[in-house]
């Protein structure tokens, strides 16, 4: 998987990474930003596998409520 790290002297923010052009990939790690590659045909292959398997366990044992945020300190989200 080839990845590009963007340099900038100062590390990027959580509000830095949300104006992003949505168009490209990026992640936002220990306060660089990294862009990354478009999914493989077989990521995405095992993604909907995974998918369609959480799907039928939801459907059977019914919805929970899910719990998440994100901190604005730069770091791995």
């Amino acid at each position: 998987m080839n990845t590009q790290t963007l340099q900038r002297p100062l590390k990027y923010t959580y509000d830095d990474y949300l104006q992003l052009p949505e168009e490209k990939r990026f992640e936002l790690i220990q306060g660089d930003l990294v862009m990354v590659p478009s999914p493989s045909e077989g990521h995405q292959d095992i993604l909907g596998r995974l998918y369609m398997l959480i799907n039928s366990y939801v459907v059977r044992s019914g919805p929970r409520k899910l719990d998440s945020g994100l901190s604005e300190s730069p770091g791995i989200q």
